[in-house]
């Protein structure tokens, strides 16, 4: 049998008390940091035994309740100079196999501790020990069958490694123990695992990845001929000394591969942090750009990871070869202006009369002549709307001078720029032959000289001189299919 217990209650008020006033109080503050790491570690076994509950119960938890509830309990038993109470995985598991109600079990525990906390334990001594026994056997045998065979096939090598390490040191250390033990097993697997997860999520050039802004076709040609000396990196996921120096392996490798290349692109949309000691690697990038005299240029850059980068001072946009911009798109548009300027093409001097960029659609110049006739010259300021999201869509515009932004309004009241058109480019086609409203605006970037062909004239251009009106619907179907091919060889550089 249990036993023996002392008789008569096991509360004394004045015990209590006693034992407040004899507690070495001075000594408390020393222990601080190991309560501190007591309670790091609780609130990690609470997170297992809440799991392995609800695996064994087949239920769900909710874990903030289960906190709160138990958080009081101990409050209120502590005020009683009681034991802290936690979650039990074996008296959950023993009671769900028994098929108990839970609310029950519960409520019934707690009545017998408040009885022989009040009118004492002798009652207990009636209970043998062999029954408490082999309940204990039952449920340690059932758990490690569970664990150290069931379980244990159906986990990989790492994990099962962790469980088998962790095993012999709570038996031998304790429950605490091994739950440190197996944490930091677990953060070793973790940081070797994530350190083989790709930091680059795709590479890419400006052959194929371009900014949204869209020029004639002659620049649009000199882009893409140089888009060879454009690296364009995606950047993924947490940056640590793990995975930053394959970062530096993958630059170098493809500089080996293109010497030409001029301007390397990090894009960090995709990024959620970085560690101070992945710094070193950016370190070593702006070192190598120094001595190949390329432009290192960082988009989409977080606050918080741009202030790491700002401290390792690789991320100033006032030192040589460094540029930075708020996302990959406006990084881009500089790119390209820079290999336009790089071929003797100022920004400001692509603008061309309309004769000379209808004589690209038109091989007869009589024909082009015509074509013009039918257009209508309008300017624009900078800042003016010149097609309102939502309007009917009974024109198209060809923009001679200027550039045109195409924004899509947003129902909280902003926009977002979805393409720039310059010189020598046809805006809103799409709505035009689909008779659809326009599902966006376009908004004059500047001083701006367009022409507008009317659904109307182009009806009357297809009665009167059908073959120039087939010549511009050539163009129109040759720019659309243009874009469809610039699209699809995207993806399969994105899928390569």
């Amino acid at each position: 049998m249990l036993g023996p217990f002392s008789e008569g209650g096991l509360w004394s008020l004045d015990r209590n008390l006693e034992a407040v006033t004899l507690a070495a109080w001075d000594i408390l503050p020393g222990l601080l940091p190991e309560f501190a790491t007591l309670l790091l570690i609780a609130a990690i076994a609470f997170l297992l035994q809440a799991s392995a509950i609800e695996i064994a119960t087949r239920s769900d938890i909710e874990l903030n309740r289960e906190l709160r509830v138990t958080g009081i309990a101990n409050l209120l038993a502590g005020l009683g100079g009681g034991l802290p109470g936690y979650h039990s995985m074996s008296g959950s598991v023993l009671t769900y196999r028994l098929g108990m109600p839970i609310r029950f079990v519960g409520l019934a525990t707690a009545a017998i501790c408040v009885a022989a906390l009040i009118f004492g334990s002798t009652a207990l001594e009636c209970l043998p020990r062999l029954a408490v026994g082999v309940i204990l056997f039952f449920m340690g045998t059932g758990f490690l069958v569970e664990a150290l065979g069931r379980n244990l096939i159906r986990m990989d090598r790492s994990e099962a490694g962790v469980t088998l390490l962790v095993f012999p040191v709570i038996v031998f250390a304790g429950f605490m123990a091994g739950i440190g033990v197996g944490v930091a097993a677990a953060l070793v697997i973790f940081v070797v695992n994530y350190a083989r997860v790709p930091v680059v999520s795709s590479a890419l050039t400006a052959e194929t990845y371009h900014s949204n802004v869209e020029r004639a076709p002659a620049y649009a040609q000199i882009i893409r001929s140089a888009g060879r000396s454009v690296l364009v990196l995606k950047l993924q996921g947490y940056v640590f000394f793990g995975t930053s120096n394959r970062l530096v392996d993958l630059v170098r490798e493809r500089f080996d591969q293109a010497p030409s290349l001029r301007f390397l692109l990090l894009d960090f949309r995709t990024v959620n942090g970085i560690d101070s000691s992945a710094t070193a690697s950016f370190e070593k990038l702006k070192r190598y750009a120094e001595e190949r005299g390329f432009w290192i240029i960082y988009v989409s850059v977080q606050e918080r990871i741009a202030e790491v980068l700002r401290r390792a001072q690789v991320y100033e946009s006032t030192r040589p070869l460094i540029r930075a911009f708020t996302d990959a798109d406006r990084g881009l548009e500089w790119i390209e202006d820079q290999i336009l300027v790089a071929g003797g093409i100022a920004v400001e001097s692509q603008n061309s009369v309309i004769a000379e960029q209808l004589s690209q659609i038109f091989p007869d110049a009589n024909e082009a002549r015509e074509f013009q006739s039918r257009l209508e010259a309008f300017d624009h300021c900078q800042g003016d709307i010149m097609v309102r999201q939502g309007a009917a869509s009974d024109h198209l515009l060809i923009v001679e001078s200027g550039r045109v932004t195409i924004a899509l309004e947003l129902p909280s009241g902003g926009t977002v720029r979805l393409r720039t058109m310059g010189p020598g480019t046809v805006v809103g086609e799409i709505a035009f032959y689909l008779g659809t409203p326009r599902s966006a605006s376009v908004i004059a970037e500047a001083d701006t000289l367009v022409y507008r062909l009317t659904r109307q004239a182009l009806l009357d251009l297809q009665t009167s001189r059908p073959h120039v009106a087939i010549h511009f619907q050539e163009a129109m179907a040759r720019l659309l299919a243009g874009r469809i091919v610039e699209t699809n060889r995207l993806l399969a550089e994105l899928n390569s």
